[in-house]
């Protein structure tokens, strides 16, 4: 899920950055400690949006700094077991596949849980493949799925998302496409006998 949070931050401002604008010198500050970066109870700041600095701030004792009371608004991205999401396949391997979601996240699709068939992988072609349905998964493809699990944020440990395919409107878009159109035909049939 994406969220727009505000919490309040202390922010540390050198003697060299007096001559610009508090606001402006607090943006570029927030921005390095924070962008791209997890939060452990917020998820990960995708971008700082917006910075309040109060204009006062207090003079650190033999630093000369200022410290200044900011409030930030960030654009967050904090994924939810069962969160129905899109993203587009990055990479596979022989255990599942890798799954972007933002240009610099990927989640995790375990080969179990690509379709409620029995799934192997392929290494001539790279892709994996539905035993019974000969459905496909090919790096590139487009599918949409709901988050199985999130592990907790550990500094210094991966962030770790787990996602399945295997229940009705999951999937390739393509598999999507294919199980929506029997109801459709379902429906047409039954409009005609209904106007006999």
């Amino acid at each position: 899920m994406f969220l727009l949070v505000q919490f309040e931050e202390m922010v540390k401002i050198e003697p060299r950055e007096f001559d610009k604008p508090v606001e402006q010198t607090a943006l570029s500050i927030l921005k390095t400690k924070y962008e791209r970066q997890v939060v452990r109870g917020l998820g990960e700041i995708l971008a700082i949006l917006d910075v309040r600095v109060n204009p006062y701030g207090r003079v650190l004792p033999g630093e000369g700094c200022t410290v200044h009371t900011a409030t930030v608004t960030a654009l967050v991205f904090s994924p939810e077991p069962g969160e129905v999401m899109e993203g587009q396949v990055s990479d596979i391997a022989d255990f599942g596949a890798f799954v972007r979601v933002l240009p610099h996240r990927e989640v995790f699709l375990h080969i179990s849980q690509v379709t409620d068939d029995a799934v192997r992988y392929d290494k001539a072609s790279n892709t994996l493949v539905g035993r019974t349905t000969h459905r496909v998964l090919r790096i590139g493809d487009y599918i949409r799925f709901r988050i199985s699990s999130v592990s907790e944020y550990r500094p210094g440990r991966a962030w770790k998302i787990g996602v399945t395919c295997r229940q009705p409107g999951l999937g390739k878009f393509e598999w999507i496409r294919a199980e929506l159109q029997p109801e459709e035909e379902k429906k047409k049939k039954k409009a005609k006998k209904a106007g006999k």
